[in-house]
């Protein structure tokens, strides 16, 4: 887990914008996340994580007959460059035409913005939106080895 360790603190650092670890559970990834969430608050740069399943659903409520918030205006907010944004757990969602579409909307914007993301993932590579992949080439680290669980 060293390689994904070094990773994530370089995304924290600014020194990378992009990163996706993947592998089985129980591996350390999401605890890497945190760890790049905290050392990027503790040097003065917001950080927010969010479990997939939870920010599609934070997505959707924009459709509730109260919200006050449009799709189109939380996308905006979270395509920013001005804080690192860390995605738990994708491919765990109820994946469907409308939810990859909003994932690939905002990860595509915070590409083309140079906006430090991290993305874990415990599925394999060949199940997540090649879009999604694309996006994330030169910082897709795989994570091996016994479930920490």
């Amino acid at each position: 887990m060293r390689p994904a360790g070094e990773a994530a603190l370089a995304v924290a650092n600014g020194g990378r914008d992009l990163l996706l670890l993947y592998g089985d559970p129980g591996l350390g990834k999401t605890h890497l996340a945190w760890a790049a969430v905290r050392h990027s608050r503790e040097r003065g740069f917001p950080a927010i994580l969010w479990g997939v399943p939870e920010f599609l659903a934070f997505l959707r409520s924009s459709y509730d007959g109260e919200a006050t918030e449009s799709v189109d205006s939380k996308v905006r907010t979270y395509s920013s460059p001005d804080f690192l944004l860390v995605l738990d757990d994708l491919g765990v969602h109820n994946a469907t035409a409308w939810t990859e579409e909003q994932l690939y909307r905002i990860l595509n914007r915070r590409y083309e913005n140079e906006a430090p993301t991290i993305i874990t993932a415990n599925v394999g590579i060949e199940k997540i939106d090649p879009r999604i992949q694309d996006r994330f080439l030169s910082g897709v680290v795989f994570c091996e080895g016994k479930s920490q669980r």
